[in-house]
């Protein structure tokens, strides 16, 4: 019955410590999450202004291009 007792207590002891494990990595894959949704926004940010960056040169040599053929 010692035995027994031994192996119920250490049984409950590991599986504490698998909760507390368990806890640990939900709490980082958060922390992961929350940091992957952080660089994506940033990422698409900076898409966004690369795209509005690129149009505003493309419409300014289009305006200088028109300016240009009507002055010869």
């Amino acid at each position: 019955m010692m035995n027994q007792d031994k192996f119920e207590e250490l049984l409950l002891d590991r599986l504490d410590k698998i909760d507390e494990r368990m806890t640990a990595i939900e709490n980082r894959i958060g922390n992961l999450e929350q940091t992957t949704s952080w660089i994506k926004g940033k990422l698409e940010g900076r898409s966004e202004v690369n795209h509005i960056v690129l149009t505003s040169i493309s419409i300014i040599v289009a305006i200088g291009a028109v300016i240009v053929a009507w002055l010869k």
